[in-house]
C-alpha cells in the first residue's frame, strides 16, 4: 500500500535522521487507509504480466512504518470484495507484517484453498 504525501514525507524525514542523527517532527498527515489499499489494487492491476495464462495473486504488504498497522480486518475485506472482481486477480491478500497476519484476502474462485496461516503470528 502506499499514500505517496505520507511515504515521500516519511522518506525524507528518516534521510535526515540517518544523515544527521535529528530532524523537526513531523506535521499532522490525513492518512486514509481505504484510499491506500484501493489504488494499491488498481495500481498494481494497470501492468500486464507475463503469466502464460497462469492465474496470479496480489499480495499487499503493509509494513508498519510507512503505512499504519491495525487497518481492521472487516473495512479491509469490504474493499477487497469491492476492488477484486474489477481485476485480473486470481486473489488478493492484504498482509500487516508488523502484526504478523492477514488482515483479509479475496479469493475469485472461492473454491481455491488458501495457504495456510496462523493468525497473530510466525
Amino acid at each position: 500500500m502506499l499514500h505517496e504525501g505520507t511515504a515521500a514525507r516519511m522518506g525524507r524525514h528518516l534521510s535526515q535522521l540517518s544523515k544527521t542523527g535529528s530532524a523537526p517532527p513531523l506535521g499532522f498527515d490525513s492518512y486514509d487507509d481505504r484510499a491506500a489499499l484501493r489504488d494499491a489494487v488498481k495500481r498494481k492491476a494497470r501492468p500486464k504480466y507475463q503469466t502464460a495464462g497462469r492465474p496470479v495473486a496480489l499480495l499487499i504488504y503493509i509494513d508498519g512504518a510507512l503505512h499504519p498497522p491495525g487497518m481492521l480486518s472487516d473495512r479491509a475485506q469490504m474493499i477487497l470484495e469491492e476492488e477484486g472482481p474489477k481485476q485480473q486477480w486470481a486473489a488478493i491478500w492484504l498482509y500487516d507484517a508488523f502484526c504478523g497476519r492477514i488482515v483479509a484476502k479475496w479469493l475469485r474462485d472461492k473454491g481455491m484453498r488458501p495457504i495456510a496461516h496462523k493468525e497473530g503470528g510466525g
